[in-house]
């Protein structure tokens, strides 16, 4: 029997009876129920992922400036892979900030040195640029009668 259900059904089952040793040394083992009223996601299925990052800056800001120091910035992380093309657009004008969504591809075994190269080398060359990354505040305008 090697219909394509049977295949689905074997890996599937592949899936209840792995067990992996974790990098933090626990054991992990999972149960049917989990695994069957639940979506299970494989982060290492695929060559590449995509990893994306929601850069702030203030609204004083130029928006331009920005995207282009995110750019270099991308450039210059030899994680990052060209290929897909890196997306940089303003995703959403939030309450202290506008958000600069930032869309890149890595190596899937890159992943986590890509993200942690990327959210330091924007924070500092937001820095040099003089780029502010907000935070939450309220304004309280006081008036008289």
């Amino acid at each position: 029997m090697n219909s394509p259900l049977s295949q689905s059904i074997a890996k599937l089952l592949t899936i209840v009876v792995a067990s992996e040793t974790s990098k933090k040394s626990s054991s992990l083992s999972l149960k049917n129920s989990h695994i069957t009223s639940n979506n299970l996601i494989n982060y290492t299925a695929q060559k590449q992922r995509r990893i994306d990052f929601k850069f702030c800056i203030g609204y004083n800001d130029d928006i331009a400036i920005a995207k282009e120091v995110i750019r270099k910035a991308v450039e210059a992380c030899s994680y990052v892979l060209d290929d897909p093309k890196p997306v940089i657009a303003v995703g959403a004008h939030g309450d202290s900030s506008v958000v600069i969504d930032t869309l890149v591809w890595c190596k899937s075994e890159n992943y986590w040195a890509a993200f942690y190269d990327m959210q330091e080398r924007v924070k500092l060359d937001f820095d040099k640029a003089g780029i502010n990354i907000p935070y939450n505040q309220l304004d309280v305008h006081i008036t008289q009668n």
